[in-house]
């Protein structure tokens, strides 16, 4: 897809200027000069020869997509290695980004809608009853399946109680308790890598020191919202397993583990960010941004974590 205007990939800057100024020939590399990135003219003009044949962004839709996701996400995994080759020269495609995080987030949230769903069945006071399925329709109605199917799906935000005999429909949790410690939870971890967003944007000396187009920002940003997701996702089987088992050593193992699972997240959202100024976008020094947004990172996401423990 060629470039209506020829701007640097870094910074935005428009490039006709440069080019105007050839005459007898055209330079197969050149220099911006407004954050002096080096250029490759035949990519300034036709960025998709610099597209990346793993990445997401770049396939096409949609079986390309789905082929491309696990290569992905183990890049992902380790940032570093992801920002190593996820440059300010690789093509932005925000439209099949979104589509992605949003297809992962379908798919691990109908997963993690089986464990819950188990809990939900134990703490209606059906497991262990030796009711059998027909039995448990006779004593809560044809309504109950449908129901606990919802509950699969919504809990911990809603779900359908119908232990006491009647059918209702309450806002959290068994208890709303986990409800406000759900939100919390959500907004700790959007907190913890919005605020590096934040800083990046809206601080006049990081502007200026960076002159990063806001496109890669963006970008950044909406891939580091995969983990909180997958926190989120992992707190609502984390619950759902707890209330199936209803007791003994598996809560503690599932509860630390799930503790582990938040501590090794917060490193992540941390990591990706430092390897994102370090290796994807070459801002040197990155010590005083760096410093700065995993300082303000950690406090955003602290005081909800906090608070959402009490109420858990």
């Amino acid at each position: 897809m060629t470039n209506p205007t020829p701007i640097c990939p870094k910074c935005g800057y428009d490039q006709s200027g440069e080019i105007a100024t050839w005459e007898n020939q055209c330079p197969m590399e050149g220099r911006c000069p407004e954050c002096g990135l080096a250029l490759k003219w035949a990519e300034v003009f036709d960025p998709v020869l610099n597209d990346l044949a793993w990445y997401i962004e770049h396939a096409k839709w949609p079986w390309g997509m789905i082929r491309r996701t696990i290569p992905t996400l183990k890049k992902l995994i380790f940032p570093h290695i992801y920002w190593r080759e996820v440059g300010v020269d690789t093509r932005i495609r925000f439209s099949f980004l979104v589509v992605w995080i949003l297809m992962l987030t379908t798919i691990v949230h109908v997963l993690v809608a089986i464990p819950v769903g188990m809990g939900s069945w134990r703490n209606q006071g059906n497991w262990g009853s030796g009711l059998s399925i027909r039995q448990y329709i006779e004593r809560h109605g044809m309504r109950c399946v449908p129901e606990e199917m919802f509950n699969a799906v919504a809990l911990p935000f809603a779900h359908f109680d119908y232990s006491g005999g009647w059918h209702q429909l309450v806002w959290g949790d068994f208890g709303r308790g986990m409800l406000i410690a759900t939100l919390l939870f959500v907004g700790a971890f959007v907190g913890l890598t919005s605020v590096w967003l934040v800083i990046l944007l809206a601080l006049p000396v990081s502007r200026s020191k960076i002159q990063l187009r806001t496109a890669h920002l963006i970008r950044a940003w909406v891939n580091s919202l995969l983990i909180a997701i997958l926190n989120v996702e992992a707190f609502r089987g984390i619950t759902g397993l707890i209330g199936w088992v209803n007791g003994g050593r598996s809560i503690d193992l599932f509860a630390y583990s799930f503790l582990g699972f938040v501590f090794l997240s917060i490193v992540w959202i941390q990591w990706f960010w430092i390897a994102a100024l370090k290796g994807g976008w070459s801002i040197r020094p990155v010590w005083l941004i760096g410093t700065l947004g995993i300082i303000a990172s950690l406090l955003a996401g602290f005081i909800p974590i906090m608070y959402a423990s009490v109420y858990a």
